[in-house]
């Protein structure tokens, strides 16, 4: 799949497809649908290949919001006239955002991750870590993290990875 991101964002459509109807009342599953659209448009945007899967991919996921989502993702066409991808990516971004905050994990998922095996490597050498302080925002805003900030993911990977690993 490396080099065809047509096949990466199929399977992941293909997820989401799979997936019950989001419903108004099961809001883990809107996460898990926001999350989702998140790798999509973090896959698209990292092909250079954004314009082209703004018509039927992005239709198809507004499709899949349930009404009230549905306004609010035509309040926000209202205030930005560009319906993309990347819109819809900032909309379910600040969505996603705002339901971690309300959103508890559910315990038959932490059930299911505490039931699986687990491999353990470990290493003869015990020196403590120093930890790395948290790199700053790009652009110098509001962001509260690194990986909020768009600025940043807006960034070729060379760049990406020569902010956090200055020379």
């Amino acid at each position: 799949m490396y080099g065809r991101p047509e096949h990466l964002i199929d399977t992941l459509l293909a997820k989401i497809r799979r997936a019950p109807p989001l419903k108004e009342d099961r809001l883990d599953s809107l996460l898990d649908f926001a999350i989702s659209v998140e790798e999509i448009c973090a896959t698209v945007r990292g092909s250079a290949a954004e314009h082209r899967f703004d018509g039927p991919v992005l239709k198809e996921l507004v499709d899949l919001l349930p009404w009230h989502l549905k306004i609010d993702w035509g309040r926000h066409c209202v205030a930005r006239p560009t319906k993309t991808l990347g819109e819809f990516g900032i909309f379910m971004r600040q969505l996603k955002s705002a339901l971690l905050h309300v959103v508890s994990p559910s315990p038959e998922l932490a059930e299911r991750r505490a039931a699986r095996h687990v491999n353990v490597h470990t290493t003869s050498d015990m020196a403590p870590k120093i930890p790395k302080p948290a790199a700053p925002c790009i652009c110098n805003g509001g962001c509260k993290m690194l990986v909020e900030c768009w600025a940043y993911w807006e960034l070729d990977v060379s760049q990406r990875w020569n902010h956090l690993n200055p020379p």
